[in-house]
């Protein structure tokens, strides 16, 4: 069923006052994200004080915080507590992000997964997120996620849902990522956030204020269906991934690529490349979301090292659950047929240069892995088995002549078997050099 999208609107109109708690994230000794000086439940508090400020000029909405003190360290199910002791309709937790290696960049919101608990926090998110990406930020946009044990993952949403209060968390942007620090460099970003806050809340209810001047009751809400069992958070990578170079321009340094992605379930939200094969690739940039399921990407000024390397291109695209789909490697040279200048010298030329080069037969000995150095080895051993099995043979024959003859010979045999010696001497060491230079080519 389709929940009447004017629901709030006329709530506004009967005069009844909705009740709303907001709940600055972290405090105690749970300091949240903690980076570069800034520390999450400090900055959560400022934001909070700054829409609480905002929120109360508004007519039939009664506004609390869950607490006031970032000091104050208070469980998830007291936060709960308290908004049921207020008979609170909606508690709005604020927060901001980090992830682990500083790349991704946004705002996003996690809202309850089944029933009216779902249909009212994604009303109230969509209205908040669109507030905060119109200050610059980056939508990741509105999210469920189930835990292993089947009801909600965060335990607000569910301490809440339990007590019969929808619950939605804000995460406005990560406090670890250039993009988005920028809007955090001091408390008036702090505040701009927490009156984006209030203005998406004021939009979702339909509430006026004289003192601002405003009157949002004829806003329209997103019209979303009621689910009856959980709606589950995306695990599944992109189902449409794929690659195609369309430009290449070696001498220019240019390449031209495009991507086609899908996601069935959520959308593409970012997209990185690789030009070294998957070694280094690009900071996260976000899918242009008007170009559809096909995006146009052209690289120029490609650094000198990988145009002398040769340019293989991966490609990934991430979708709104960060989940990532990866393209195999294109070999850009390859493709176009181009020879890659840094590739190690063909084989035959490399033997030639080992055989006939004594300095580069010393190197290739150092650096292999053991293979040339035993080959190596194995010839110069049959070269001395060859040269003494050569003269034992000479010698013998020498020595069985003189014992047969006793040593009388007259001088002109003596200088004929000298002269035959000399000839097979001169034979077997041709023989060798000859063996010797077939081995090493």
């Amino acid at each position: 069923m389709k929940v009447n999208v004017n629901e709030n609107l006329i709530q506004s109109r009967l005069n009844k006052e909705t009740v709303i708690v907001i709940d600055p994230g972290h405090g105690g000794e749970n300091k949240g994200a903690d980076y570069s000086g800034l520390v999450e439940k400090s900055i959560n508090m400022k934001t909070a004080n700054a829409m609480y400020e905002e929120l109360s000029k508004y007519e039939n909405v009664k506004v609390y915080l869950s607490h006031t003190d970032i000091e104050f360290d208070m469980s998830l199910k007291e936060r709960a507590e308290y908004a049921k002791s207020v008979n609170a309709d909606y508690l709005i937790s604020l927060h901001y992000n980090a992830s682990e290696d500083h790349s991704l960049y946004g705002c996003e919101a996690w809202i309850p997964s089944i029933g009216s608990y779902y249909v009212k926090g994604y009303q109230l998110a969509d209205n908040i997120i669109n507030e905060i990406t119109g200050l610059g930020i980056n939508s990741k946009g509105v999210k469920t996620r189930i835990g292993d044990d089947g009801d909600e993952y965060y335990g607000i949403i569910r301490e809440c849902e339990n007590r019969g209060i929808t619950s939605i968390i804000v995460e406005h942007c990560y406090l670890d990522n250039r993009n988005d620090s920028r809007y955090v460099k001091n408390d008036a970003g702090f505040e701009n956030f927490g009156k984006a806050d209030a203005l998406g809340l004021a939009k979702f209810l339909g509430l006026k204020s004289n003192v601002l001047g405003v009157d949002y009751s004829t806003h329209q809400n997103v019209s979303v269906i009621e689910p009856q069992t959980r709606i589950y958070q995306d695990s599944t990578p992109p189902e449409i991934m794929s690659v195609e170079v369309t430009k290449f321009d070696k001498d220019k340094a240019v390449l031209e690529f495009s991507i086609q992605a899908k996601d069935n379930d959520t959308y593409i939200n970012y997209y990185s490349y690789s030009l070294d094969g998957g070694k280094n690739f690009t900071e996260l940039l976000l899918w242009d979301t008007y170009a559809g399921e096909t995006l146009n990407i052209g690289v120029g000024n490609i650094s000198e090292d990988i145009i002398n390397n040769g340019i293989e291109l991966v490609v990934r695209v991430y979708n709104m659950y960060d989940v990532r789909a990866e393209s195999e490697m294109i070999d850009v040279y390859k493709l176009y047929g181009i020879e890659n200048e840094s590739q190690p010298m063909k084989e035959e030329t490399s033997t030639e240069n080992f055989s006939n080069d004594e300095s580069s037969n010393d190197e290739v000995s150092n650096n292999s892995d053991g293979e040339n150095e035993t080959k190596e080895f194995i010839e110069e051993e049959s070269f001395e088995e060859i040269y003494e099995e050569t003269f034992k043979e000479i010698n013998t024959e020498t020595s069985a002549s003189k014992d047969v003859e006793g040593g009388n010979k007259d001088s002109v045999i003596y200088k004929g078997s000298v002269i035959i010696i000399i000839g097979i001497i001169l034979a077997v060491i041709l023989a060798v050099i000859f063996k010797k230079g077939k081995t090493t080519k």
